[in-house]
C-alpha cells in the first residue's frame, strides 16, 4: 500500500463502495417495480375518473348555456350548447376507449351518448319555437299594434277637426285601451307571467267594447272606412297574440318534461361511474403504499450498510495520506517564519514524496532569492521617492480643475435661475391677457345667444383653457428640471383627493357619454402624510388622458391598500383604467418622455403638450414611488402608481363613514363593478347587505325578509326613474312595510327627483363615498340628510342687479378692487356686477389705502404686482392698521397671474385670506365671494334671467309653472295632479319645522327646513315659494335673523296659496 499512488488507493476504496451501492440499487429496484405496477393500475383508474369529471363538467356547461338561452334568448348560447355538446360527445368516446374491456362501462357510456343527443335534439326544438315566437312578435305584433294606433289617432284627429267631440272622445278611450293592452302584452312577452297576460286580455276586451261604441258614433264615411280597417287589423293582432301564447306553452313543456329531466339524469349516471372507480382506487391505494414502504425500508437498511463500509475504507485511505502531509505542514510553517534550515525527510514514491522533494527544492530557491530581494528593495525606495514628487504635482492639477468645475456650476445655476425667472415673468404676462379673454367668455356665456354662438363661445373657452394647461405644464416641468419642486408633508385624505378629481372631471366625462367611477379602499387610513396638491395633479393628468382618449365605455379611478411591513406607513396602488384607444407596445417605450405622445396623430387629434405623463412620472419619482402602464391597442389602458405614505397620527380630518352595525340593506343593482364598490363600503362600516339584480323581485324580497330580518334601507340603482318610483310607492302602500326607508341615486339631480316619503336622494355620478354613506345613514335615521339637490346649471340662479356703491356701502356689501391693468379692471367689474355685487376701483396700492380709510369696504380684491405699492405691501399695511384697532378685520383675496407656489404661499404669509389665479373663473369668484360675504343684496333681476318671471304671469296655472311636469308627463293630467297632491303633506311638515326653528332660535333648523322645501317646490314648479325659501335659507346661513322673521309669514301664506290651488285641481 505504501508505494501505491493516492489516486489508486481512492479508486479502490470507491470501487468497493460502488459495488455495494449497485447491490442496494438492485434490491430497491425490484421492490419499486412491483409498486409501479400497482400504481400504473391506480393511474389508469385516475384517468378514467378525470375523464368522467370532464364529461360531467362539459355536460353541466351545456345545461348552463341552455338555461341562459331560455332566460335571455341570446343566440350566442345556442352556439355554446352546440359546441359544448359536441365536446361532451368527443369526451364520451375518448372515455369509452379508456375503459378497455370493461363492457358495463362501455354500455353505460353509449347510453349517455344517446341521452345527450336526445338533449341536443330537444334543445333544437326549443330554439325553433323561440324563433317562431320572435318572428310573430317582430313581424305581427310590433307592426300591427302601431298600425292600429296610427289609424285610431287619425280617427280621433279627424273627429276633433270636424267638431265631433263625442266620436273623438270614444276614439281616445279606444286608443287608451289599445295602449294598455299592448303594454301588458309586451310585459307578458318579457316576463312570461300569467297576470300580465290576463290583464292584456282584459284590456283587449275593453278595446273591442270601446271600439264598438266608437263605431256607433262615427258618421263620416272616411272614418267609418278607417274603423273597418282597424277592426280587421285588430282581429289579426289578437290571433297573433294567441299564437305567440301557444308557442310559449309548447316551448315551456319541452323544457319542463325533456331538458329538465334528461340533464339531471345524465349527471347522476356520470356520478355513479365516478363512485364505482373510486371504490377500486380505495383498494389499490393502500396496497401500492404498502409495497412502496417495504422497498424504502430495504433500501434504507442497505444504504446504512454501504455508508458504514465506505466510512471505514475512507478512514484507512485517509490515514495513509494525512500523516505524511502533517509532517510537510510542520516544515512549511517553519519556512513561513523564516527558518530555512528545517530538514524535509520523507521517503515515499507517491505524490506526497514528489511534493516533499519539490518543497525541499523550493527552500533552496528561496535562499537564492533573499539576496536578490535585498537589492530590489534599494531600487524600490528610489522609485517611491520619484512617485511622491509626481503625486505633489497631481494635487496642484486637481485644485485647478476643481476651481474650473465650481465656476461652471455657478454659471449653470445662474442660467437655471434666469430661466425660472423668465418663465415666471412670461407666465404673468401671458395670464394677464388670458384673464381678459376667459373672463369675458364667462360673462358672454350668461348672455342670450343663438346655438351657433354658444358653440363658438364654448370652442373659444376650451381653447383658452387648453393654452392655460400648456403654460402650467411647462412651468411645472421647468421647476422639476431645476430641482426646485418641493413636496408638502401634511395630513391628507386620499378619499377627498380621489373623489375631488372625479367630481371635477365628471362633467367632461358626461359630455362625452362616458361613465366615470371612483373607488377608495375603505381599509385606507383616514389621513396620510403627503402632498395632496401634487397627488391630485398626478390623478388629473392620468384621468384627464383616460377621458380624452376614451370614446365609449367607462373610466375607473381606484385606490387599493397594498401589504406593507411597517404599521406606521401604508403602500397605496392608484389605478386609472379606461376602455379607450389603447397604446401600442412600441409607443409605450417612450410614453413618459418629455414633449412626446404615443403617435404624432395623437397630438393632432386630441391636443396636449406631451408633458402630462412626464410630470406625473417625475412627481412619482420624487415621492419615491413607481408608475407603469398596461395596455392593449383598441381595448384600453391601465396606468398604475404605487406610493408609500406615512400614516398621520395627529390630524383633524374626519372620517366620512358611519357606524352601520346592525343595519340591514337591500342593494338592487345590475352593474357588477359598482355593486362590488358599494358593497365594500357598506360591509366595512358594519352593514349587512343583500344584493338583488332583478328589479321586478325587489318588493317580493322585502316582504319575505320582513318575517325574519327586515330591511332597514333599500338602495335602488338608477335603472329607470318611473320604474323606481313605482316600486317605492308599491312597497310603501303595504302597511306591514312602513318602516322601510329608501335611497335612490340620481345623475342629473333635480330633473330626476320626485318627492317620496322616507326616501333620500343622493347624486352618484360620479360615485362619491361620503355622499353614498351619508345617504344610507340618513335613511337609517343615524344622521340628518345633507343632500344638495341644486342643479349644476343653477349655480348663478337668483342673481340680482348690483346696488349703487353708496347703497352697497350702507348694506355692508361694497367691494374694493386694487388692479392696475385696465383690461382686468373691465373684466372683473363685469363679473362682479353680473353676480350682483357693487365694486369701486383703485389703480394701485397707495390709492387703495386712501380709499380704505375713506370708505366702509366689505372685501378687498387685490392684484399682487402693481406700481407704487404692490398687493403684498398693501395687505401688510392693512393688517397693521387692524392690529392697532383702526378698523375691523377685512377679508382680502389675491388676484394674480403668477402660478408659482412660492408666490401663493407669500399671499397667505402676508395676511391674505384667499387666492384666485388669473384668468379668474366666474364660478370660483362667486364661491369665494359667498364664502366671505354671503349672497349679494341687490335688486332681483326681473327680465332675462332663469327665474325672472313669476308663474302667475307666464303659465296661467296660478302659483305654479307646470311646464316641467308637462314636459315630463305630457298630457297625463291625472299623474300631474297626483304628484302635486303628494307634495302637500311633506311641504306642510317642512313649513312647521321652520316655524318651530324660529320659536327655538335655531338658524340651523331654518336652513334645513327651507332647503328641503325649496328643492321640493322647484321640482313641482312652485317657483315663488322656492324663491322665498331660498332667501330664508341664505339669511339663515349668513346668521341674519331680521329677514328670517320678516319673510316667515310670507312663507306660510304662499304655501297656503299653493296648497289651496292644488286642492282645487
Amino acid at each position: 500500500m505504501k508505494n501505491l499512488k493516492i489516486s489508486t488507493k481512492i479508486y479502490l476504496g470507491f470501487s468497493c463502495v460502488l459495488l455495494l451501492a449497485l447491490i442496494v440499487a438492485g434490491v430497491g429496484l425490484l421492490g419499486l417495480k412491483s409498486a409501479e405496477e400497482t400504481f400504473a393500475t391506480y393511474r389508469q383508474l385516475a384517468r378514467q375518473t378525470n375523464a368522467d369529471g370532464r364529461v360531467q363538467a362539459n355536460m353541466l356547461t351545456t345545461r348552463i348555456f341552455a338555461k341562459n338561452f331560455v332566460i335571455d334568448a341570446n343566440r350566442e348560447n345556442i352556439v355554446g350548447v352546440q359546441n359544448r355538446a359536441q365536446k361532451t360527445l368527443e369526451l364520451i368516446r375518448e372515455n369509452r376507449e379508456l375503459g378497455g374491456s370493461d363492457t358495463g362501462r362501455t354500455i353505460l357510456l353509449s347510453d349517455l351518448e344517446e341521452s345527450l343527443k336526445r338533449y341536443v335534439d330537444k334543445f333544437g326544438e326549443v330554439t325553433e319555437l323561440q324563433q317562431e315566437r320572435d318572428d310573430l312578435v317582430s313581424n305581427k305584433l310590433n307592426k300591427l299594434g302601431p298600425e292600429i294606433e296610427k289609424q285610431l289617432t287619425a280617427i280621433m284627429t279627424s273627429a276633433l277637426q270636424d267638431g265631433d267631440t263625442r266620436a273623438a272622445y270614444e276614439a281616445g278611450i279606444t286608443l287608451r285601451s289599445l295602449l294598455l293592452g299592448r303594454l301588458y302584452a309586451n310585459r307578458f312577452l318579457i316576463e312570461n307571467d300569467g297576470a300580465s297576460r290576463a290583464r292584456a286580455i282584459r284590456e283587449f276586451r275593453d278595446l273591442e267594447f270601446n271600439f264598438a261604441k266608437m263605431a256607433s258614433e262615427l258618421e263620416n264615411p272616411e272614418r267609418q272606412k278607417l274603423a273597418e280597417s282597424v277592426k280587421k287589423t285588430q282581429a289579426e293582432y289578437l290571433r297573433s297574440f294567441d299564437k305567440v301564447h301557444q308557442v310559449i306553452i309548447d316551448r315551456n313543456e319541452i323544457i319542463r318534461y325533456e331538458l329538465d329531466r334528461i340533464g339531471p339524469d345524465v349527471a347522476n349516471r356520470i356520478e355513479r361511474l365516478k363512485l364505482a372507480i373510486k371504490e377500486s382506487q380505495d383498494i389499490l391505494g393502500p396496497k401500492a403504499q404498502a409495497g412502496l414502504n417495504r422497498s424504502i425500508i430495504i433500501s434504507i437498511f442497505a444504504a446504512v450498510l454501504v455508508i458504514g463500509l465506505g466510512i471505514f475504507a475512507a478512514a484507512l485511505i485517509g490515514m495513509s495520506i494525512t500523516r505524511p502531509i502533517a509532517s510537510l505542514k510542520v516544515s512549511a510553517e517553519a519556512m513561513s517564519k523564516g527558518d530555512l534550515s528545517q530538514d524535509i525527510a520523507i521517503d515515499r514514491n507517491d505524490e506526497i514524496g514528489v511534493l516533499a522533494k519539490s518543497l525541499s527544492a523550493m527552500r533552496d530557491s528561496i535562499l537564492d532569492k533573499v539576496t536578490s530581494l535585498e537589492q530590489e528593495n534599494a531600487e524600490r525606495r528610489r522609485a517611491e521617492k520619484a512617485l511622491e514628487d509626481t503625486h505633489s504635482n497631481l494635487e496642484h492639477l486637481v485644485e485647478d480643475r476643481t476651481s474650473e468645475l465650481a465656476a461652471a456650476r455657478d454659471e449653470a445655476e445662474k442660467a437655471t435661475k434666469v430661466k425660472a425667472e423668465f418663465l415666471a415673468a412670461m407666465s404673468h404676462e401671458i395670464r394677464t391677457p388670458m384673464n381678459g379673454v376667459i373672463g369675458m367668455i364667462d360673462l358672454l356665456k350668461q348672455s342670450k345667444m343663438t346655438n351657433d354662438q354658444h358653440e363658438m363661445v364654448d370652442t373659444v373657452r376650451s381653447s383658452a383653457y387648453a393654452l392655460l394647461t400648456i403654460i402650467n405644464d411647462i412651468l411645472d416641468f421647468s421647476k422639476i428640471e431645476a430641482g426646485k419642486l418641493e413636496l408638502e408633508s401634511i395630513p391628507t385624505s386620499i378619499s377627498d383627493v380621489v373623489e375631488g378629481v372625479a367630481e371635477t372631471l365628471g362633467p367632461n366625462a358626461r359630455n362625452k357619454g362616458i361613465e366615470l367611477i371612483s373607488y377608495v379602499d375603505p381599509q385606507i387610513p383616514v389621513a396620510v402624510l403627503g402632498d395632496s396638491g401634487r397627488l391630485r395633479q398626478i390623478l388629473f393628468n392620468l384621468c384627464g388622458n383616460a377621458i380624452k382618449f376614451t370614446e365609449e365605455g367607462r373610466v375607473v379611478i381606484r385606490v387599493d391598500l397594498m401589504e406593507t411591513e411597517h404599521q406606521d406607513e401604508v403602500t397605496l396602488r392608484l389605478q386609472v383604467i379606461d376602455s379607450g384607444i389603447g397604446i401600442s407596445e412600441e409607443a409605450r417605450s417612450g410614453l413618459f418622455d418629455a414633449f412626446s405622445q404615443a403617435e404624432m396623430s395623437t397630438t393632432r387629434k386630441f391636443g396636449g403638450t406631451g408633458l402630462g405623463l412626464t410630470i406625473s412620472q417625475r412627481l412619482v419619482d420624487i415621492m419615491q414611488g413607481s408608475i407603469g402602464v398596461e395596455s392593449e391597442l383598441g381595448k384600453g389602458s391601465c396606468f398604475s402608481v404605487t406610493i408609500t405614505f406615512p400614516v398621520s397620527a395627529d390630524h383633524r380630518i374626519a372620517t366620512d363613514g358611519f357606524d352601520l352595525e346592525g343595519i340591514n340593506v337591500l342593494m338592487a343593482s345590475k352593474d357588477p363593478q359598482i355593486t362590488e364598490f358599494l358593497l365594500s363600503y357598506l360591509e366595512h362600516w358594519g352593514a349587512h347587505v343583500s344584493v338583488q339584480t332583478r328589479f321586478d323581485e325587489i318588493e317580493a324580497q322585502v316582504v319575505t325578509a320582513q318575517s325574519s330580518a327586515p330591511f332597514d334601507v333599500v338602495y335602488i340603482e338608477n335603472e329607470g326613474f318611473r320604474i323606481r318610483t313605482d316600486t317605492v310607492r308599491s312597497i310603501q302602500s303595504n302597511d306591514n312595510l312602513k318602516n322601510v326607508k329608501f335611497v335612490l341615486p340620481v345623475n342629473h339631480r333635480l330633473t330626476e327627483r320626485e318627492d317620496l316619503l322616507d326616501t333620500v336622494y343622493t347624486v352618484l355620478n360620479p360615485i362619491k363615498r361620503s355622499s353614498f354613506l351619508r345617504a344610507i345613514a340618513a335613511a337609517a335615521g343615524l344622521t340628518s340628510p345633507d343632500v344638495d339637490y341644486s342643479r349644476d346649471d343653477e349655480q348663478f340662479a337668483n342673481i340680482v342687479e348690483p346696488l349703487s356703491p353708496e347703497d352697497a356701502e350702507a348694506a355692508g356689501q361694497l367691494i374694493l378692487l386694487a388692479e392696475d391693468n385696465l383690461t382686468n379692471q373691465k373684466v372683473i367689474i363685469r363679473q362682479l356686477n353680473s353676480l350682483g355685487y357693487s365694486v369701486i376701483i383703485a389703480d394701485d396700492g397707495e390709492i387703495a389705502l386712501r380709499m380704505l380709510a375713506e370708505r366702509d369696504i366689505a372685501l378687498l380684491l387685490t392684484d399682487c404686482h402693481m406700481p407704487n405699492l404692490d398687493g403684498f405691501g398693501l395687505t401688510t399695511e392693512v393688517r397693521k392698521r387692524e392690529q392697532n384697532g383702526a378698523s375691523r378685520r377685512m377679508p382680502i383675496v389675491a388676484i394674480t397671474a403668477s402660478a408659482l407656489t412660492e408666490e401663493v404661499q407669500q399671499c397667505y404669509d402676508c395676511g391674505m385670506d384667499g387666492f384666485l389665479p388669473k384668468p379668474v373663473e366666474i364660478a370660483k369668484l362667486h364661491a369665494m365671494l359667498k364664502k366671505w360675504m354671503g349672497a349679494a343684496s341687490g335688486t332681483p333681476v326681473t327680465s332675462g334671467g332663469k327665474n325672472s318671471a313669476s308663474v302667475e304671469q307666464t303659465s296661467g296655472n296660478g302659483p305654479f309653472d307646470l311646464s316641467f311636469l308637462e314636459e315630463t308627463f305630457g298630457d297625463d293630467r291625472e299623474t300631474i295632479v297626483e304628484i302635486l297632491k303628494e307634495f302637500v303633506d311633506p311641504s306642510k311638515v317642512c313649513c312647521k319645522e321652520v316655524e318651530t326653528a324660529i320659536q327655538e332660535d335655531s338658524l340651523e333648523g331654518v336652513v334645513a327646513g327651507t332647503h328641503k322645501l325649496k328643492s321640493a317646490a322647484r321640482s313641482v314648479g312652485a317657483i315663488e315659494l322656492a324663491d322665498i325659501c331660498d332667501k330664508l335659507e341664505s339669511a339663515g346661513k349668513n346668521g341674519d335673523w331680521k329677514p328670517v322673521r320678516t319673510m316667515a309669514p310670507q312663507l306660510k301664506s304662499r304655501l297656503r296659496e299653493v296648497t289651496d290651488f292644488i286642492a282645487g285641481m
